[in-house]
């Protein structure tokens, strides 16, 4: 059995992201309260994205849920193509552009060069030029220091990437942006490999292949879980 929350990061390079990377508050409050939602049933196009090419697609992967849940949530289409995104897969490989990452029943079934990845008829597509994909980030109680010692970053971020969803044993569907995996993905504003500090603008976040609004999920808990 997988952890049931988003998942945890594998070895991303950092000659793609700085050492001295951390989950910024916002992002991270917004991935925890992300795990305390399951996958939802029938929910509507928010219509948050500009200049996105939609098609009626019938979800069948979805179980149900309230409707306090419903609410959240942006996209939960059986067949969804990112189109035109930066990919950072996980595996420490340099980031690649214009890529499309296909979502299918929760999981993803193709990732390549726009124009090569065959997307099927009835899928809703999300034009998002200038995002970055990320494999989905885990980050409860993050310290990048403790008494008496000097600022950790460098080595903390080290850590916590080495003790992912590879060492929890599940690293075979989790933790990468490749087919077959689970599509528990963060789509961030901006290019992240040219400037980390997109890590603060997220748009996007999957779950099973259900898509969240973070700025919803923060709202709600906003003054409530020590973020203000």
């Amino acid at each position: 059995m997988r952890p049931s929350s988003l998942t945890l990061l594998g070895p991303l390079s950092f000659n793609a992201i700085r050492p001295s990377l951390v989950l910024f508050p916002m992002l991270r409050l917004a991935l925890i309260a992300a795990l305390l939602l399951a996958p939802v049933a029938g929910a509507q196009d928010s219509g948050a994205l500009k200049g996105q090419q939609a098609h009626a697609s019938k979800p069948d992967h979805q179980a149900s849920v309230s409707e306090e849940v419903l609410k959240y949530v942006s996209y939960n289409d059986s067949a969804l193509a990112l189109v035109g995104v930066t990919v950072i897969d996980g595996t420490g490989r340099a980031p690649e552009s214009d890529q499309v990452a296909l979502i299918e029943r929760g999981r993803i079934r193709a990732v390549g060069r726009s124009g090569s990845i065959d997307i099927p008829r009835g899928a809703r597509l999300l034009r998002l030029s200038g995002r970055t994909v990320i494999p989905g980030l885990v980050g409860m109680h993050d310290h990048t220091h403790m008494p008496g010692i000097t600022f950790m970053g460098y080595t903390a971020s080290r850590l916590w990437l080495a003790n992912g969803a590879d060492v929890l044993g599940v690293g075979a569907e989790l933790g990468r942006v490749a087919p077959s995996f689970v599509a528990d993905l963060v789509v961030l504003q901006g290019d992240l490999a040219a400037d980390p500090a997109a890590i603060r603008s997220v748009e996007i976040i999957f779950k099973d292949g259900t898509g969240y609004d973070p700025k919803k999920l923060i709202a709600d808990v906003n003054g409530q879980v020590g973020f203000r």
